[in-house]
């Protein structure tokens, strides 16, 4: 199962209290969670690109490959 990047993961009962919410709130609660969601996610690869910036140039490469593909 693929999982939009912009999605926050979200159990069942949330789920079901989010669609529950009048079709207006739940859009607008819905809206603000995708856009925490590509916050989150731009912020973890600006942090893990500055990390691979700070290690030693002879490893940097092969870090590099290993969590940047």
């Amino acid at each position: 199962m693929s999982q939009d990047q912009d999605s926050l993961p979200i159990d069942s009962r949330t789920r079901a209290i989010i669609d529950g919410l009048p079709p207006d709130e739940r859009e607008q609660l819905e809206r603000m969670m995708r856009h925490a969601a590509a916050r989150q996610r731009h912020m973890l690869e600006t942090a893990l690109e500055d990390a691979v910036r700070m290690v030693p140039a002879p490893f940097r490469k092969r870090v590099q490959k290993l969590f940047l593909g």
